[in-house]
């Protein structure tokens, strides 16, 4: 057993139950099988990949049952930690797993200690925590060990792929108290400094409490930050409304607020002050709850700041007519949480953590606002160049995914083909003109669609 394990198995409430604990656990993983199961994924996948899929699958073919819900006298750090350093055992200049620690057993609790009327309850017990896992990158890793290993894992239960982001210190830990922070007070509305005690709470910045007091409430991004559009987090509508100075709103950042944004080529640049980067915040979310109580007031006016994409996918309201439909006005709700999450996206007022904070976990916080269902996002980072029109489809996949059971694959992953290995094509599947399009060029160019397992 790892130094690793040993002090850790030291920290469990009793000298005579963590023995237990430990001998347990050690009985639990069979070395020569877990090498087994480490060989035949070396070469394919990163280490921890590889670890969370070798514990499973030993642990599995041992008949002992996974489940990090109820096993709490398990210590499933051990196991986690153990395995990793089986697998780094075999690797050679790896060094970013030294913080690896998980703490398994206190996100399934904090996941899992909900009331019936609580907003997680509508989520199978066992699958909360893939709301903080993109559901391509499981979709990617099961693919992928079907084509080069030839084992297909029920990826669906197995718990330990919570911590695939978990190279980051304390991810799924950060992210489990960061949904708490969503799910409870709903009705608490939105503001900048709660917006910046999120983010916090979700990267694990030392400052915040996610329970409610923080200090050194700030957005801390004068050195500046650039990101790239890659080519599978974009779509020519998506690129045009970037391009648009309505979309960006350049002259107002720049002119008004003191920040300093600008698109160019691929790349989105972002920096300012605090203040200059609560101002815009601030405008934002302001702007938001002001269009809210428009649609509620006045359904059928046209917004003046409300885009021209809505044109596309609502109703030709006429002024006069007063039969809007509550879901009619429930997607121009979901419009402007949509419009509200991107431009924040897009500002970045944050060095890392922007997408997580602004693409999953407040999008559904403006969800359960409105009264609509949560929603789970194919990849979240394609807010940075999809269109709205885009993202509507897809937030609407994906409440209709967790309604289902959260079943497997992904409703946008399976829409998703690689064309020529080296482009990506994303068609609306509510668009009839777009599929027959793509179709056409797949049959013009005699190219077989496959799913887009590569990421």
């Amino acid at each position: 057993m790892s130094e690793w394990a040993k002090r850790n198995n030291a920290s469990l409430t009793a000298a005579s139950h963590a023995q237990n604990t430990q001998s347990a656990d050690v009985n639990l993983l069979d070395a020569e099988e877990l090498k087994k199961n480490l060989a035949q994924l070396q070469g394919y996948f990163p280490p921890l990949e590889r670890t969370l899929t070798a514990v499973y699958q030993v642990m599995k073919q041992n008949g002992t049952s996974v489940d990090l819900v109820h096993d709490t006298d398990r210590n499933y750090d051990v196991i986690l930690n153990d395995a990793l350093n089986a697998c780094l055992g075999c690797s050679r200049g790896i060094s970013r797993f030294k913080n690896f620690d998980p703490q398994a057993n206190e996100v399934f609790k904090i996941l899992h200690t909900q009331t019936p009327d609580h907003p997680l309850s509508e989520i199978p017990a066992a699958n909360r925590w893939r709301l903080s896992i993109d559901p391509k990158r499981v979709d990617d890793l099961e693919g992928s060990l079907q084509r080069y290993a030839q084992i297909k894992p029920d990826m669906e239960v197995n718990p330990f792929l919570a911590f695939l982001f978990d190279d980051e210190k304390h991810y799924q830990l950060n992210m489990a108290k960061a949904w708490k922070m969503v799910t409870e007070n709903i009705e608490q509305p939105v503001t900048c400094d709660w917006v910046i005690r999120l983010h916090d709470c979700a990267i694990g910045k030392d400052t915040v409490n996610c329970d409610g007091n923080s200090d050194g409430l700030k957005f801390d991004n004068e050195k500046g930050v650039s990101f790239n559009i890659t080519s599978g987090n974009h779509t020519k509508e998506g690129r045009q409304q970037i391009e648009s100075k309505s979309q960006l709103a350049e002259s107002r950042l720049n002119s008004e607020s003191g920040l300093t944004h600008f698109y160019l080529g691929n790349t989105i640049y972002s920096s300012g002050s605090n203040a200059s980067y609560r101002k815009e915040v601030d405008h934002l979310i302001n702007q938001y709850y002001s269009r809210l109580e428009k649609i509620d007031n006045n359904p059928t006016e046209k917004l003046k700041d409300a885009p021209d994409f809505e044109a596309n996918y609502l109703p030709s309201w006429d002024v006069d007519d007063n039969t809007v439909t509550e879901q009619e006005k429930a997607d121009k709700r979901l419009f402007a949480a949509i419009d509200l999450c991107q431009h924040l996206e897009r500002l970045h007022p944050f060095p890392d953590g922007n997408c997580r904070t602004f693409c999953v976990l407040l999008l559904n916080k403006l969800l359960l606002q409105q009264g609509q269902p949560m929603t789970l996002l194919d990849d979240p980072n394609r807010f940075d160049g999809f269109s709205r029109g885009e993202l509507f489809d897809m937030t609407r996949e994906g409440q209709q995914w967790i309604k289902d059971g959260m079943p497997r694959p992904h409703p946008v992953s399976s829409k998703c083909v690689r064309i020529n290995n080296d482009h990506t094509v994303y068609s609306r599947p509510t668009d009839p003109e777009n599929i027959a399009k793509l179709e056409s060029f797949l049959s013009e160019s005699r190219i077989d669609a496959e799913p887009d397992i590569s990421g």
